[in-house]
């Protein structure tokens, strides 16, 4: 029995081989268009995250959602944002049931390492602000966390001397 070559079989019948070469998302990320359109990105972000404001931990470059079809460099402006890999994970991790939009957080890096951060934000269903303190040791392991609903004033002059007192040895 003969076996015809997949290219020509492929050739022959009008499809493209680029078909077969398709690049995972993991691969696209490493593509020069998508780096050059990063670093272009956060060149005109100041180099600052969005959500904490943070200039010196490890950025990235966050696409708010995803496409279809969608290679990461034709993304448009409003779909990405550029956050430090703090406010990235958290993102990441609560996108499912939080208003991106709502999402507001603070976060003071200590001098030995270790961080504390305070985030407000916004259920997508209930559209209720909602608080949320958590300390970080170096190792990036959470410490403590503090959560309270909005409306309890008492809680949220607790979480705010808590913070404070936090911040202090930070």
């Amino acid at each position: 029995m003969f076996y015809l070559p997949l290219w020509f079989v492929v050739c022959r019948i009008g499809l493209s081989p680029l078909l077969f070469t398709m690049k995972t998302y993991a691969e696209k990320l490493k593509d020069p268009r998508w780096q050059k359109r990063r670093l272009l990105f956060l060149e005109r972000n100041k180099w600052t995250c969005k959500k904490c404001g943070d200039t010196k931990t490890e950025l990235h470059v966050h696409h708010k959602n995803y496409k279809k079809n969608c290679d990461p460099w034709n993304y448009e402006d409003v779909d990405l944002d550029v956050l430090c890999k703090h406010c990235h994970f958290f993102v990441e991790e609560v996108k499912d049931v939080l208003n991106y939009d709502s999402c507001k957080i603070q976060k003071s890096i200590g001098k030995e390492g270790g961080r504390l951060m305070f985030i407000s934000y916004c259920f997508k269903e209930l559209n209720i602000p909602t608080f949320f303190i958590v300390e970080y040791d170096d190792d990036d392991n959470i410490k403590a966390s503090f959560f309270l609903e909005a409306g309890v004033v008492s809680q949220l002059k607790k979480s705010i001397r808590y913070f404070e007192t936090l911040k202090k040895k930070y």
